[in-house]
């Protein structure tokens, strides 16, 4: 699949982002992109390009509702049938363990975080989905599996998507 102009950029000022910021993992850079252009294409390709340039590393993407965890990994799997792929999602009734390629409800991977800090292991990158839901509020779910997931990994990056890029009411 060609990516588009505007999506090849995306995926190139991730690439720059992080060669800009080695090792500032306090700081997380985010894709802003308006709805219908294409969010699961940009994951799909940036996990694609990750896991084929650097074949060792973890990739989780987390999303609040099971119907964006099953798109994404639709796109993924449409632009790559051999991607090594689980899906963690109780809405989805899949729970698999242990893949590079993680694609899961926030709800439910910090539910088996929970149970057990080591459940998906080493996690290089974790790409959030819809990411103007993440709360800045330390009990809150996307907050727990970052710090849980950096326990095990404190250089674990983390890119946010979203077509609107803000949160309203803080």
């Amino acid at each position: 699949m060609q990516l588009r102009d505007y999506q090849r950029e995306a995926i190139d000022s991730v690439y720059r982002y992080f060669g800009e910021h080695p090792t500032d993992v306090t700081r997380n850079p985010v894709i802003a992109m308006p709805t219908g252009t294409g969010k699961a294409v940009v994951i799909a390709g940036f996990t694609q390009e990750v896991l084929t340039q650097w074949p060792s590393q973890r990739i989780m993407m987390a999303t609040h509702v099971k119907e964006l965890v099953d798109q994404n990994a639709d796109k993924l799997t449409t632009i790559w049938p051999q991607a090594p792929l689980g899906i963690f999602s109780a809405g989805l009734k899949e729970k698999t363990f242990g893949m590079p390629i993680t694609f899961g409800n926030i709800q439910s991977i910090a539910s088996a975080l929970k149970k057990d800090p080591n459940a998906f292991g080493h996690i290089d990158i974790l790409l959030v989905d819809e990411c103007h839901m993440v709360s800045p509020s330390e009990n809150a779910s996307y907050q727990f599996v970052i710090k849980t997931l950096r326990l095990i990994n404190p250089r674990l990056r983390v890119i946010g998507l979203s077509a609107t890029p803000y949160r309203l009411g803080l």
